[in-house]
């Protein structure tokens, strides 16, 4: 494994039945989280959170979104999953403020 790995790669850090992780390092392709972190970015405007929107522009030479690259996006939004089902994306609310 690389010691500084660089562009689209997703690790899984589930334990196997020998308690090694990580048990899948997929490299080179955008995966579910990419799109759920995509939308999350356009329903608080926070263009930085959208990676592929990011390399397509890094790949034609637009201008790239600037601001923060770490905990982009507010700790109050969820992404409720089932395999079956479409993902639906809330934002919570606690003690009638949302919380950022």
């Amino acid at each position: 494994i690389d010691n500084k790995p660089h562009g689209i790669y997703s690790v899984d850090l589930t334990e196997d039945g020998d308690d090694i992780v990580p048990t899948e390092i997929n490299a080179g392709r955008f995966f579910t989280m990419s799109y759920l972190l995509a939308k999350t970015s356009a329903e608080v405007d926070k263009p930085r959170g959208n990676m592929p929107l990011i390399y397509l522009k890094l790949g034609n030479d637009l201008e790239v979104p600037d601001g923060a690259t770490m905990n982009i996006l507010p700790s109050n939004f969820y992404w409720f999953r089932h395999v079956d089902c479409p993902a639906i994306l809330k934002k919570v609310i606690y003690n009638g403020k949302r919380r950022n």
